[in-house]
Formats: C-alpha cells, structure tokens, sequence
C-alpha cells in the first residue's frame, strides 16, 4: 500500500500492539507509565507550551493510529491538535497519601487506540508541588529508553534534528544467531509450568509490591551479569511451586542503541528459559560464580529479542504449545528512569503498580550508591501481598544466603501447590551437586 504524506508504516512489534488491541480495545495493561516530581510549581499552560517544544523532537507523539485499506498506518498531525486530547485536565489532592488512588486511577484508563492517542499526561497539585502523570502505550514506547528521552527533553536537555519525519533505529536484518537462538528455546522445553496456575484470587484483587536491596559489597557478580544473577534467584524463589516445571521469563529488548534519541517502540520481548531447581542447585555464594545456564539464557533472550514475536509464536515447536498461552508469567526489566534527575525533574516514580498481563515483574536498577534494588510487582492483582513477599525473601535468601528463608504464606493467599522438594530447600539441606546445567 502506498502511504500519504502524512502518514508512516508501523514495524512489526506495533503490528502485534495493533493485533492486541483488535482482541479487545479497552485493554489496559499495555501501557507504560511514570509520575513526575517537578522541581518547582508547573502550570498547565507552562506544560502546555513545554509539550508543545517537545513535539517537533518525537514524530510518534503526533502521529494517530488510524486503519486505511485494511491496514494500520500512523496519521501525523500538528502538535497543538494533539495537546488538546493529551494533556487531560489538572487535578489536585491534599497529601501525597492520596497520590497512589489518584494514579491508579490515571493509569486505570483503556487503551481505545483507534479513538484515542496513544499517550497522555496530567498534571496533580499536591501539597505545593506539581506532578505529572505519564502514560503511553506500548505501541510508541518500550519502556525506559523512550521515557528518559522524552523526560530529557521535557527538561531541556535533549534537541533533536528531525528529517522529515522519518523514524530512526530502523531493525536491521535478523542475523542467523537470532533465528537460531529462538530454534534453541523451543527445542529444550519440554515441560513448561503454569506459575499464574498456582494462585487463585480471594475476594477483591489488589495490586502488591514487594521491594529488596543489595549493598554493593554484598554483589559478588558483575554488574553486567545482574540479569544473570536475578533469574538464577527466580529459579530458586519458584521451585517449590512447580512440579520441575520449567518457567520462561520475558526480558525486554530494545533493537537499537539504549542511547538513541527517538521515542517509539523497536523492540521484541526476549525470552530466557528457567529449568527446573534440581537437587543441588543452590547459593550464587555456593558455587563462588552464577550458573552458567542463568548466563546463556541471558545471552539468548538478547538474540531472540530481535525476532518479531508473532513469528516466535507461529515457528516450529512454540506453534505445537497453542501458541504458548503461559509465555507471559514472568517480566524482568532493568528500571533506569528511577535514577534519573534534572534541574526541573526530582524523581520519577511509580506510586502505585501498573497493570500487566504478567503474573509477575521484577524491576530492578541500582541507584547512585550502587545498591542493587529489585521491586516485585504483581499489577493484576492475582498474586497477593503475602506470596509477593514470600518471593522477594527467596530471592534475596538466595542471592544473600546468610539471610533467613521465608516460610510459605499461610491465610487466604495460600498457594496452592507445594512441591515434594520444599521440606529440603527450606531445610538447607540440599546437598552439593552437578544437576545445575543449562538445558539451552
């Protein structure tokens, strides 16, 4: 199809957002979203005329998802018709205990992508202070790269020259390891586990957060290899509650440079495998290094990544497990607008979980002393406050080995599945073996 002017072809990972959306319009956990502690006191029309310094720099922030000969293509239009829909009206609230309602429900919204633009701020007047709520779909954002380029230009720090319109971080071709890489992963599950199976809701869902932290002399891995490290202490947070049942956990991936100025969305979720504990798999302090299949699978969801995830699910092997239902359990995403600072910006934060089509995510970033800090998240509200915390205590138990181990939650969060290996994990009394090696 020839395009407009006006217009611009979507990639294959907004494809799939488009697809997404078709199912059900009002979908609301495919967005990404911040809040925003200014530094000084904002306006609307001093935010108004900051967005509007910010529009020329980011073609996806004017452009309009709209469906012409059977097609999704992007309609871009002038910024001042944009900021008219974007930038809802102000509110205020008295204290900062109030803030956590009023986001959750700014970030509660539906997607509606077809009759809405697919972001949107507001301003909150709380206590003296501005704050601006951010939301943006997945299908023009994939995370924390587009964010810090959209807060480094909100703060004046970033200036883009724009040529024509024309996206930059164009996907290069898929080299062979990517295609091999997804070959690989399919081929070593054999027998995947349903964690969401485990939970069961009672009563009202909440959305829970747990958060833990690691001095940097307690790091004894490097700081590159964190991911590594992370999905080793999934492996033994998860064990007792599969049946050695393999997880797979998403990784985000973002197919161009983690410093390229455009705002938009590149990227495909890479996948790593998680195999089941297996006698003797125990400490990152144990083995005095991290389990080689936590650092193969961490290289392999890398590859995989730059795979379209609609051609992940169709290839051999994935196709067979309908389509793997249960491939979206587990999200780890290194968080890194959590550090991030300006003359005009103090913090951007979360205060309250978004909505995910995970079970479970597990942020993580290391702040400016290089403490490690991973926050569990359950957004959709099935896995309770209790399991949450259960979790982030395995973790840290593990990666921290002289930290006492959490017993299992008791109540109306119970899981509801125990394996017949938890006596001896919770016991410490796995003996040293080689049953840890990477199935990839």
């Amino acid at each position: 199809m020839e395009l407009k002017a006006t217009e611009l072809a979507l990639n294959s990972s907004q494809e799939r957002m488009c697809f997404l959306n078709a199912v059900d319009p009002r979908r609301k956990d495919l967005n990404i979203c911040c809040a925003v502690e200014m530094a000084t006191r904002m306006s609307t029309r001093h935010l108004h005329e900051a967005l509007l310094a910010i529009l020329p720099q980011h073609v996806l922030l004017n452009a309009r998802l709209v469906r012409r000969k059977g097609n999704y293509v992007w309609s871009l239009s002038a910024g001042s018709d944009c900021l008219k829909e974007v930038l809802l009206p102000e509110r205020t609230c008295e204290s900062v205990q109030q803030l956590p309602g009023l986001y959750q429900e700014f970030v509660s919204q539906p997607s509606e992508l077809m009759g809405r633009w697919p972001w949107r701020v507001q301003l909150v007047q709380c206590d003296g202070k501005s704050y601006l709520f951010c939301l943006f779909h997945h299908i023009i954002c994939d995370g924390d790269r587009s964010l810090l380029s959209f807060l480094g230009s909100l703060s004046g720090r970033a200036k883009i020259e724009r040529d024509g319109g024309t996206l930059v971080g164009a996907v290069e071709p898929l080299p062979k390891s990517s295609w091999g890489a997804v070959s690989r992963l399919a081929q070593n599950i054999d027998d995947l586990g349903d964690l969401r199976a485990r939970f069961h809701l009672m009563g009202t869902p909440r959305p829970a957060v747990s958060e833990f932290f690691i001095t940097p002399e307690e790091q004894i891995w490097d700081r590159d290899n964190t991911e590594a490290a992370l999905l080793a202490a999934l492996q033994f947070a998860t064990a007792n509650l599969l049946n050695d049942e393999q997880i797979v956990v998403a990784i985000p991936q973002d197919c161009v440079p983690s410093d390229s100025p455009e705002f938009g969305y590149f990227g495909s979720p890479g996948l790593a495998l998680i195999p089941p504990l297996g006698d003797g798999c125990w400490s990152v302090r144990d083995f005095g290094q991290l389990p080689q299949w936590a650092l193969t699978q961490v290289e392999l969801a890398a590859c995989i990544g730059r795979v379209p995830y609609q051609e992940i699910t169709s290839s051999p092997g994935f196709a067979e497990m309908g389509q793997a239902n249960n491939l979206f359990d587990v999200l780890m995403v290194r968080r890194r607008i959590f550090g991030f600072s300006s003359p005009s910006v103090v913090q951007v934060f979360e205060p309250a979980p978004s909505l995910t089509p995970y079970l479970l995510v597990a942020n993580y970033w290391h702040d400016a002393s290089g403490r490690l800090i991973c926050r569990l998240e359950a957004g959709n509200g099935l896995m309770g406050q209790s399991s949450l915390d259960y979790l982030a205590g395995r973790m840290k138990a593990y990666l921290l080995p002289s930290q006492p181990v959490a017993p299992p939650p008791e109540g109306p969060d119970r899981l509801r599945s125990v394996s017949r290996r938890s006596d001896a994990i919770f016991s410490r009394r796995v003996a040293p073996a080689s049953g840890c090696q990477s199935r990839a």
